[in-house]
């Protein structure tokens, strides 16, 4: 059975992101495969870990940003603005709402506002990536918010020659620090790009509704997963039906409400066991969890492991590794253990 453990990454901008990644046994970043080993007598344990599929819905800090970047690891989220991304070396895999995609060099893959993806890098890799907000972009931000690309990637041959003159552009003066200073030309790079992209891509009219729907659900939840809340809850905040909201889940999370409301408050919980100053059962209320037995089970559904055991594991592992905090409103802010 395939094992998964988190681990750690820093971006070019000096974020650290956490994520999901398939592993073996003698992994030297791994948290959560050696608390299994030393949990169980059986090398081949079937409780071991199973990937965790959880998406969140990210508030971007900055609307727009483009740099360059090596080796991404980011999991399944969602968010306003329209996303670039550009394969400079290796090999990526994207998935995008339900369908996967192997990028490789030299190709480039647009994500238009509010479709669930996730990148995961093949070995090692190089490349560009942004967020343009639909709203900076001028007559072509409507572009981007009504329609569906039909082909989401394409060789950068297929573009104009000034698509990656303007890249390469945007990317230097976001490195140095320009992006902020000197505004003006900043969006001058993005709008082009914009421009490029919405003459050339294959585009299709979206169901009216459906993404933002989603969005407005994944925020609402967010911000109340500590609390006890059921489907029709959630429904009615956002002014759908119940069958309307499961079909949804359905459809583009590919699982049930409740089981992403409890692995997202799995998902929470495990800052808590690491960081100490609650007790097990208070790291679970805290999270949203109505009963131990609840907590418990939840948890060894997602971890393959109880939370005392994991709390154990990382307690003796977890020294210099990244937190995670889960705030309202925002996808995982990541921050450095001080």
């Amino acid at each position: 059975m395939t094992l998964f453990c988190r681990k750690y990454s820093r971006n070019q901008a000096g974020i650290v992101v956490s994520f999901w990644h398939k592993t073996v046994r003698n992994c030297a970043e791994c948290l959560v495969v050696q608390r299994l080993c030393a949990a169980s007598d059986e090398k081949n344990s079937t409780d071991c870990q199973k990937e965790v599929m959880v998406i969140f819905y990210e508030h971007v800090g900055q609307d727009s940003f483009f740099y360059e970047d090596r080796d991404i690891f980011f999991p399944a989220h969602i968010h306003r603005q329209l996303e670039i991304f550009y394969l400079l070396e290796g090999e990526t895999e994207i998935r995008l709402d339900q369908k996967r995609f192997l990028v490789h060099s030299g190709e480039l893959l647009c994500v238009f506002p509010n479709q669930i993806h996730s990148y995961e890098s093949h070995g090692s890799t190089r490349f560009y990536i942004g967020l343009l907000n639909p709203a900076e972009l001028r007559e072509n931000g409507a572009v981007f918010t009504k329609h569906r690309c039909l082909s989401p990637v394409l060789p950068i041959s297929d573009f104009h020659p000034e698509l990656l003159r303007c890249m390469e552009a945007a990317a230097s003066f976001y490195k140095k620090g320009q992006a902020l200073k000197r505004p003006g030309r900043f969006f001058g790079y993005m709008n082009v790009i914009a421009d490029i992209l919405a003459e050339t891509l294959s585009l299709g009219l979206r169901k009216e509704g459906e993404e933002e729907i989603l969005s407005q659900v994944l925020r609402w939840i967010l911000e109340h997963y500590r609390e006890k809340i059921t489907q029709e809850q959630v429904a009615r905040a956002v002014g759908i039906s119940r069958f309307t909201l499961s079909r949804l889940f359905a459809e583009k999370m590919e699982c049930s409400f409740l089981d992403y409301l409890n692995r997202l408050r799995v998902e929470c919980s495990l800052e808590l066991l690491q960081d100490g100053h609650l007790t097990v059962n208070q790291a679970g209320e805290a999270c949203g969890f109505q009963s131990e037995s609840s907590f418990f089970r939840h948890f060894r559904r997602c971890m393959g492991m109880t939370p005392l055991q994991y709390r154990k594991a990382g307690r003796r592992e977890a020294t210099g590794t990244a937190r995670v905090l889960i705030e309202p409103n925002c996808v995982i802010r990541y921050n450095e253990k001080k």
